[in-house]
């Protein structure tokens, strides 16, 4: 009888023991909100009520429901409190800022496809900068939807709308997505000649028109993972006599119009969306462009794109990201749809001036950072937007270097960066404001024996 008390009061002990290990999340609330819908959020964290922590990990897990609320670009500020119920369980409420939910944003806009081909090889000229007016609406329904009126004059005239609306159903997984887009230009790339564009202008009328309408589903079953389905009509125009400069501009004549299909996923774990230092994402992509009613495109492009991030400690973190890209019907799509590296985010450092075409790519950049400088400016009253009174900003030296390659069968001859691997990197200054607009100035280079000195500017909404 001695040694079955003694057992269960062992018991008892070992359980009380552990117990006090854990910490169990009493309740979960949300303060500051004006039009945020508290499901919506209670969906993008991870924490649950009922959950259980362990007590020495707590601090790392309500750090990281912090990043995962703001990764929603709803906020300018995320908080939290904790409030002990008893010596286990907790309440745990988040006071969270809203974003302002207007940003018209005017800027000015190049011609060309970076602001380094703009200052070096167009001398800077006044004549190729466009006026633009992009608004922003930030979670105008509450339900963490975005939307976005672009106009644009000047050398380009661009005309867009585009709308995000994360979930319609009850469980929160599905969405919708909307964009169209309507663009002329003076001015045409009518090919690339020694990895550099050639250009035709007429002042009189447009060279290059194109039209897009696409309508889509986002799926979002999981925190970490979701698809989208996009359904498009594309219409493609180009006046005659850019025809003659470039008879396969198009897959055939002076138009494309196609209908398309583009299948995407995504696996994310960054901590930090804008401008990660740990975690990962993958993502794979499918786009089939000519279904069905028209033929004057047909190919099947499918990518797939990988980042890893890693912190040695509160300074110093090391980045590497790859992306691969492959036209999966071997046939020529034509000059316009030939486009590699050297286009929007796929480029190699230091070769920022070139343009690499082909039908199949791949590159990889690896970067190491030091965060020289981590703060809070506060603006107080002199800022009367809440949203804006307190800039969160970050400095990062980085060290950079990044490889890549090309294949094409229809562009070699003329250019001489194609079908070989190409080489560079540098040292960078990263400024990153407000959690989500990063300024980069990089001197960079290559392996052609080249260097210079490079921006790069990116917001995320």
């Amino acid at each position: 009888m001695r040694f079955l008390l003694l057992l269960g009061l062992l018991i008892n002990l070992s359980v009380c023991l552990a117990q006090s290990d854990y910490v169990f999340v009493d309740s979960i609330g949300f303060a500051g909100l004006k039009k945020t819908k508290h499901k919506l959020l209670e969906r993008e964290q991870e924490l649950r009520v009922g959950d259980s922590l362990k007590r020495d990990e707590m601090a790392q897990v309500l750090e990281a429901n912090v990043k995962l609320l703001k990764n929603t670009l709803a906020f300018s500020s995320v908080k939290y409190d904790v409030e002990w119920t008893d010596a286990y369980r907790f309440k745990l409420v988040s006071t969270l800022v809203e974003e302002f939910p207007i940003y018209p944003i005017p800027y000015v806009e190049l011609a060309d496809r970076n602001f380094n081909e703009w200052w070096q090889q167009h001398d800077h000229d006044i004549k190729r900068v466009n006026l633009a007016l992009n608004t922003y609406f930030t979670n105008p329904s509450g339900n963490l939807d975005r939307l976005k009126v672009g106009l644009q004059v000047g050398y380009t005239k661009k005309y867009e709308l585009e709308y995000v609306f994360p979930y319609i159903n009850k469980k929160n997984t599905i969405g919708l997505f909307f964009n169209t887009l309507y663009t002329s230009n003076k001015e045409l790339s009518y090919a690339t000649v020694d990895d550099e564009l050639l250009f035709k202008r007429d002042d009189d009328k447009p060279l290059f028109k194109s039209f897009r309408f696409q309508p889509g589903i986002l799926l979002k079953p999981k925190i970490h993972f979701s698809q989208a389905l996009k359904f498009g009509f594309h219409y493609d125009e180009i006046a005659q006599k850019a025809l003659l400069l470039n008879p396969n501009y198009f897959r055939q004549g002076t138009r494309q119009r196609y209908l398309s299909i583009d299948y995407s996923l995504k696996f994310d774990y960054r901590d930090i969306v804008p401008y990660p230092l740990n975690g990962y994402v993958a993502s794979f992509q499918l786009v089939k462009k000519g279904v069905g009613v028209y033929d004057d495109l047909n190919t099947l492009h499918a990518s797939i794109k990988a980042a890893k991030y890693w912190s040695f400690s509160k300074r110093l973190s090391f980045d590497v990201l790859g992306k691969a890209s492959t036209n999966l019907i071997d046939e020529n799509p034509g000059y316009y749809n030939s486009r590699a590296l050297g286009y929007d985010d796929d480029y190699i450092r230091g070769n920022e001036l070139y343009v690499t075409d082909g039908e199949s790519y791949f590159y990889t950049k690896e970067s190491l950072r030091f965060n020289a400088y981590r703060g809070v400016m506060n603006f107080g009253k002199a800022m009367p937007i809440k949203a804006f009174k307190v800039m969160p900003t970050e400095m990062f030296f980085t060290l950079n270097f990044d490889q890549g390659y090309v294949s094409s069968k229809y562009y070699h001859l003329t250019n001489d960066l194609t079908n070989r691997m190409l080489y560079g990197g540098g040292v960078g200054l990263d400024l990153l404001f407000f959690n989500d607009v990063l300024l980069s100035t990089e001197y960079s280079f290559n392996d052609l024996g080249e260097n210079g000195l490079f921006l790069h500017f990116k917001l995320d909404f």
